[in-house]
């Protein structure tokens, strides 16, 4: 039972990263990725959706204060390879 709990939740989580088309470095597409403040894994596993061939990094912003994570976010821009 807590497994399924466990794999419930991060299937919830997995769904709640919105990413938005942003222009990468050197023309290449990429991504602002925004996910719950504290789950930079959600926002990562979204990179990869959107980027299957490999990503980089170009930029990670994350809230001073996680105790409402629910209204802050974490953003991670990602250029797809």
């Amino acid at each position: 039972m807590k497994k399924f709990v466990v794999l419930a939740v991060a299937g919830l989580l997995a769904a709640c990263a919105q990413a938005e088309p942003v222009p990468g470095p050197g023309g290449r597409p990429g991504f602002a990725i925004n996910c719950p403040a504290g789950d930079l894994g959600v926002c990562f596993a979204k990179a990869r959706e959107l980027c299957p061939s490999g990503y980089s990094v170009v930029s990670m912003r994350r809230p001073d204060s996680l105790l409402i994570p629910t209204v802050f976010q974490d953003q991670v821009v990602v250029a797809c390879n």
